[in-house]
């Protein structure tokens, strides 16, 4: 039985939060749906579980001016998971750390708005989609492009930070910024990148931990970065930012997400594909194996494969090719959706994706 469901992320009430002895871990998601639409629900984390010092998570359920703590079904090493029997406010929250700030999940962030490259770092559960639209927001009139790299990595909630890069022709500011790990209702760049030209560079980022001779000892964070595709020929700057590079197969994934979702049919041999070339573990496949269903194990899949970003789609990509060739060809081949009888659902479904901003 098809349901919806719409969300949106809001405001943390941070003084309550703090009177509480809490911080917020993560995006707090104002939802609405029909009573018994959804029993379960799983909320991104950064923490890093192996760790030490992980503080324990809990969920925060808020009906008007009351906080409810609830204590999560089970967490996973991206998820916490917990069971539900209505909607409202819910987000995950942690104890104060009184002892030194303990390594977290964290993305770098690059979008190219020329002459300027943008650096943002952020907890690996922000909402990428969210966070795209709010710099498109942000930039406009101006187009700004999405450089999809290894973003992925470990950083220090406060911890100051210094980005470098190979070659000396650009000027980076500011010299040194810190690391946040809260929420943001903005996403402003960490750090800016003045070009001189759209050339390749290896970025790196440092922590500010100094030896005896006063350098910088390690990387946390480095990335090779291909600029040069986003220029057509090197004359127009405007063509190069109207035409970004997308790799085949995050443009596949993007463009054919929802039919996927739908039209995926024997899992078992994808899943083992993709376990075997590092894009799953055994956790998350077994994971998407438990729905109950299989539009939900195909919609569980393409979640996770939506959050673990652009290599993890290529993979999935030449996966698919070789476990169902015809589906990736069939979906590749040009349709003329407006004479297709499923038209009609399909503007529905785009306007519904366009429209989740309803309150609770």
């Amino acid at each position: 039985m098809a349901a919806e469901v719409q969300y949106q992320s809001v405001s943390w009430d941070y003084k309550k939060l703090d009177h509480e002895g809490l911080v917020a871990a993560g995006p707090l998601f104002k939802m609405k749906g029909h009573h018994g639409t959804v029993s379960q629900l799983g909320f991104p984390h950064c923490e890093i579980i192996s760790s030490e010092k992980t503080p324990s998570l809990t969920v925060m359920h808020i009906t008007g001016k009351t906080f409810e703590m609830l204590q999560p079904l089970r967490t996973s090493d991206t998820h916490v998971f917990l069971n539900i029997t209505g909607f409202c406010e819910f987000g995950l929250a942690k104890k104060k750390q009184t002892e030194e700030n303990s390594w977290v999940h964290a993305l770098v962030l690059l979008f190219l708005n020329q002459p300027t490259l943008n650096i943002l770092l952020l907890p690996r559960n922000v909402v990428l989609r969210e966070v795209v639209e709010k710099r498109r927001k942000m930039t406009e009139p101006r187009i700004e492009i999405y450089v999809d790299t290894t973003s992925k990595c470990k950083l220090i909630p406060n911890e100051d930070y210094s980005l470098t890069c190979s070659s000396q022709k650009h000027r980076i500011s500011p010299e040194s910024a810190g690391f946040d790990d809260q929420p943001q209702e903005d996403y402003y760049p960490t750090f800016q990148v003045a070009l001189t030209n759209l050339e390749p560079l290896d970025l790196y980022l440092n922590e500010r931990r100094q030896n005896e001779n006063g350098n910088v000892t390690k990387y946390d964070w480095q990335s090779y970065v291909n600029l040069q595709v986003y220029q057509n020929g090197g004359t127009r700057a405007e063509s190069s930012l109207s035409s970004p590079y997308t790799p085949p197969g995050q443009d596949f994934f993007h463009k054919h997400k929802a039919a996927l979702e739908a039209r995926l049919g024997l899992l078992w041999p994808i899943l083992s594909e993709l376990q075997c070339c590092g894009v799953l573990n055994t956790h998350e496949r077994e994971e998407v194996q438990s729905k109950e269903s299989r539009t939900k194990q195909n919609q569980s899949l393409l979640f996770t494969l939506e959050n673990k970003g652009g290599t993890a789609q290529e993979k999935f990509y030449r996966v698919l090719k070789k476990c169902d060739g015809c589906l990736v060809e069939d979906l590749e081949r040009p349709h003329d959706y407006r004479t297709s009888a499923g038209y009609p659902s399909l503007l529905r479904d785009i306007n519904n994706l366009t429209q989740q901003t309803a309150v609770c």
